[in-house]
C-alpha cells in the first residue's frame, strides 16, 4: 500500500506542476525604416526676386519667372523663364538644365516635390511645363534649377509662390485593427488545489485500510 501511495503522490505533484502555465509576452520588434532625407540646398529660395547664380567660369543665370507671390494654377501650363546675364561661359550656355518643384515652407530646408523639367537647353531661356494637380499641399513653393558646373551639381532658385487648384490627397495610413486577444486557457490554482486535495484524501483512505 505504501508503494501505491507513493505513486499517487508523485502523480499528484506532476498534475499540480503542469496546472501552472506561464505566459510569455513577446514584444514585436520594430524595424527601423531607413528614410532618405531630402538634400537641402546651400542657399534658400528668395521671397522676392530670383537668385543670381554664377558658374565657375563666369556664367550667370537668374530665374525670373515664376514671379514672387503670384499663384500658379495646378494642371495648367506655365512658363519657367531664366535670364543668362553673361555669355562668358560658353560651355554652360549650351548645356542642359533641369527644374524641380520645391516645398519651400522652410527656406533653410527645402524639399523636392517633383521634377517639372528633366532636360532643357540653357540657351533657350524658357520652357513650358505643368504642375501636377496631385502635388502635396504646403505653405509655400519654389522652382529650383539643377545644372552641372565644373563637375558638380548646382542649384538656383526662383522666388517663392503659391499654387491653386490642388487636389487634397488623403494618404491612407495602415490602421492596425486591434483584435481582442482571448486570455490563455490556464488551470486556476483553486482547481489544482481541489485536484490535489482530492488525491490526498484518496491516499489517506488507502492508509486507513
Amino acid at each position: 500500500m505504501q508503494v501505491v501511495a507513493a505513486l499517487l503522490l508523485s502523480a499528484v505533484a506532476a498534475m499540480a506542476q503542469s496546472s501552472d502555465t506561464s505566459v510569455v509576452s513577446v514584444a514585436p520588434s520594430s524595424s527601423a525604416a531607413a528614410s532618405a532625407a531630402p538634400t537641402s540646398a546651400a542657399a534658400a529660395p528668395p521671397t522676392s526676386g530670383g537668385d543670381t547664380c554664377t558658374t565657375a567660369k563666369g556664367g550667370v543665370i537668374s530665374i525670373i519667372q515664376p514671379l514672387a507671390n503670384m499663384p500658379l494654377a495646378a494642371g495648367k501650363n506655365f512658363t519657367i523663364t531664366w535670364d543668362i546675364k553673361s555669355k562668358s561661359d560658353e560651355a554652360f550656355n549650351t548645356a542642359s538644365i533641369g527644374f524641380e518643384l520645391l516645398d519651400a515652407s522652410n527656406p533653410n530646408n527645402v524639399v523636392a516635390l517633383t521634377t517639372l523639367v528633366a532636360n532643357a537647353n540653357v540657351a533657350e531661356g524658357q520652357v513650358t511645363t505643368m504642375i501636377p494637380p496631385t502635388t502635396k499641399i504646403v505653405k509655400s513653393y519654389a522652382v529650383r534649377s539643377t545644372y552641372r558646373d565644373n563637375g558638380n551639381w548646382r542649384y538656383c532658385f526662383s522666388p517663392q509662390f503659391a499654387i491653386t487648384g490642388l487636389n487634397a490627397v488623403v494618404s491612407s495610413s495602415a490602421v492596425a485593427s486591434v483584435v481582442p486577444t482571448a486570455a490563455p486557457a490556464t488551470t486556476s490554482k483553486s482547481g489544482a488545489e481541489v485536484v490535489v486535495g482530492s488525491a490526498f484524501v484518496a491516499v489517506a483512505a488507502l492508509f486507513a485500510f
